[in-house]
């Protein structure tokens, strides 16, 4: 099983994402998540000042392969726990390639250092793709 991983780091002010990984064997994975927007509301449209009341971490997949949204992809969130990941969490794509449901939101988001870790290669053997061995 070959997976890939975005680590994200939460402060209390902002969200980075590694973005290493995050191409690879043509998918584009697009996290979208709670950055400061309370920052980006002052002056902004509506429309970003209601992301602010909504506060949650979302993922997105696009499979450029395939020209098509990214279903049927598990993804894994988990926690750093000391020096170990604890998972909180398993998702699976739906065919917009989005989870059904925030993978954090509202007072679960705390300050921490989280993974999505995304089982690219299990997505694509399961669309009959021929991989390299290991992927």
């Amino acid at each position: 099983m070959n997976v890939s991983f975005i680590p994200i780091y939460l402060s209390e002010e902002h969200l980075i994402m590694n973005r290493r990984n995050f191409l690879l064997a043509g998918l584009s994975l697009g996290a979208l998540a709670a950055i400061p927007l309370r920052t980006l509301a002052q002056g902004k449209p509506n429309a970003i000042a209601q992301a602010e009341r909504q506060n949650h971490v979302t993922t997105h997949v696009l499979d450029m392969m395939m020209g098509k949204s990214g279903q049927g992809m598990r993804i894994d969130l988990s926690v750093l726990e000391g020096d170990r990941y604890r998972l909180i969490k398993t998702f699976t794509t739906n065919e917009n390639g989005r989870t059904d449901e925030p993978m954090l939101s509202g007072n679960a988001i705390a300050v921490g250092r989280y993974e999505m870790m995304f089982y690219i290669a299990d997505y694509y053997k399961k669309l009959g793709v021929q991989l390299p061995d290991p992927p």
